[in-house]
């Protein structure tokens, strides 16, 4: 069993054919631990491979091939976000409308109860009814406000920044 290489001691070395070839560490590294410095000085010595058309050919079609998958994995990324908008809008819609109604039901209840403790205290019904309206109006003008400004979270932000990051504009 040999020694195991020192590896804060490892030099890296270029190919002189090609400096941005990609070779495997242990082809492109000296070792200090090792003997054999032939086989990686042979290698190094080795000319550029020449590729034909139909190397050439094939490795075209694979970049096209990449392509047409990270646009399909795009499309489809694009798609889950416009379907996460289109179910969190109906989401939405039919939790408003519930809660529309069950808060209609219980400020009915609401009303009806004032009204009713009004009469007991001996307010003339003119002025509790006044009162109960300007409740209902300041009441209705704060989950107006409410509404407002929720309405401006629910927007396509997220998908149009999806878009400028993945196409690069700005």
């Amino acid at each position: 069993m040999g020694t195991a290489p020192d590896f804060r001691r490892a030099q890296f070395i270029l190919s002189p054919a090609n400096p941005y070839q990609l070779t495997a560490p242990r082809a492109s590294t000296l070792f200090f631990a090792e003997d054999e410095e032939t086989e990686t000085d042979e290698r190094i010595k080795q000319p550029y491979p020449d590729p034909t058309f139909n190397d050439v050919f094939e490795s075209l079609q694979n970049a096209l091939n990449q392509k047409k998958s990270q646009y399909f994995a795009f499309c489809e990324l694009v798609n889950s976000e416009l379907v996460l908008v289109k179910k969190s809008f109906f989401v939405t819609v039919f939790a408003a409308l519930s809660a529309f109604a069950v808060g209609t039901v219980c400020w009915l209840i609401f009303n009806i109860a004032l009204a009713a403790i009004f009469h007991e205290l001996g307010i003339h019904f003119i002025a509790s009814s006044l009162i109960l309206l300007l409740l209902n109006a300041v009441t209705a003008w704060g989950l107006f406000r409410l509404a407002k400004n929720a309405y401006g979270y629910l927007s396509f932000s997220r998908v149009i920044k999806l878009l400028e990051r993945v196409v690069g504009t700005k």
